[in-house]
């Protein structure tokens, strides 16, 4: 029993001197990419789109009933008005929502300018660099890290 627990003491004072000599952090562990969960939040965005749809679909088929049961003209030019008002609104979201897109692709293609620019003023140092790397035998080139960690 003595000679057990012996052995059992210096096994486990190795092993901590063996895991504290260990100095390398651990790497966080790369999360891969849950299909899943983006098929279901692409469900759920499809949903909502059809629901929103269905809503539109439903006020204009309500214009149209009312513009059959309308008696006199009047009654009729009122549906006719209020239908222009409701299509001259969403018209309008819909352009200012294709605004906001064009923006957001000039920003995108500002930004790729920009990386085009750095790419030609780094070119002949990174072509230095590439050709001595090729001299001395690292002909398969590493891979760039991505700076967003994913």
């Amino acid at each position: 029993m003595y000679r057990f627990s012996i052995i059992a003491v210096c096994c486990l004072i190795f092993c901590g001197t063996f895991c504290s000599a260990n100095t390398q952090p651990a790497r966080p562990r790369k999360q891969k990419f849950d299909w899943q969960k983006a098929e279901g939040e692409r469900k759920k965005m499809r949903e909502k789109i059809r629901e929103e749809h269905k809503k539109y679909i439903e006020k204009l088929n309500e214009f149209h009933k009312r513009f059959l049961r309308a008696e006199t003209e009047t009654e009729k030019n009122a549906v006719r008005a209020e239908l222009d008002s409701f299509l001259r609104k969403d018209f309008e979201r819909k352009i200012e929502h294709s605004k906001k897109r064009i923006e957001n692709m000039k920003k995108f293609v500002a930004k790729l300018e920009e990386e085009q620019k750095n790419m030609e003023a780094g070119a002949q140092n990174m072509i230095k660099k590439r050709t001595e790397e090729v001299l001395q035998g690292r002909i398969i080139p590493v891979h760039r890290k991505n700076p967003a960690g994913k």
